[in-house]
């Protein structure tokens, strides 16, 4: 739908948020189908944008653990590596913690294919946290849309890659808006606290 309404002039960027990766990895086989049969010239960036205390993909993608950045590597990524970071987060008890349940994903499905996306669209991935995804669920909000929380990962990390100079100044942008509103108080609460950067309390 976005490059439809772009007339097939491909953006700089497409940002996910990041759980499952089942949007990452169909959106990266889109592309590489979209740019064989010559209906775009250009292929766009994917950013993955994780919750950081659903870092899967960032911990392995940027090799913070054990050093290793995990490649799609022409088709034969690490898989070892994968499963020695699940034995880890089994030994030490971690499991997913975000109030984004839509990405609140700690073994994501499509991780070997989201990394195939990502190579193909030299793409990066990255995290913010719950408090900077109520912030940008709640700027969708303010400018007329619903989204639900994981939503608003696509905003902030937007805005996170542009401050890090990642996204550039004139980069044309498309954030993926993934999923509507399922948690009706967490904007109910967000707004009923003024200390959140974008509240705006009820007048009562």
């Amino acid at each position: 739908r976005a490059l439809e309404y772009l007339k097939w002039e491909t953006p700089d960027w497409i940002v996910y948020p990041g759980g499952a990766l089942g949007n990452t990895s169909s959106c990266g086989k889109a592309l590489m189908e979209l740019y064989e049969w010559g209906w775009i010239k250009k292929i766009p960036r994917i950013a993955v944008i994780n919750s950081e205390g659903a870092s899967t993909l960032s911990d392995l993608y940027n090799g913070k653990f054990q050093g290793e950045e995990l490649r799609w590597n022409q088709g034969k990524p690490n898989t070892e590596l994968v499963e020695e970071y699940y034995n880890y987060l089994d030994k030490e008890g971690m499991r997913p913690k975000t109030k984004a349940t839509a990405i609140q994903i700690g073994r994501p499905a499509n991780i070997l294919k989201g990394l195939r996306a990502l190579d193909f669209t030299n793409g990066v991935v990255t995290t913010v946290s719950d408090a900077e995804m109520l912030d940008g669920m709640s700027v969708v909000g303010l400018n007329g849309f619903d989204c639900e929380m994981a939503s608003g990962a696509s905003v902030v990390g937007i805005k996170k890659l542009r401050e890090e100079e990642i996204i550039k100044k004139d980069d044309v942008v498309v954030g993926i808006l993934t999923g509507r509103q399922k948690d009706a108080m967490l904007p109910v609460d967000y707004h009923n606290n003024p200390q959140n950067k974008f509240a705006i309390p009820p007048k009562i």
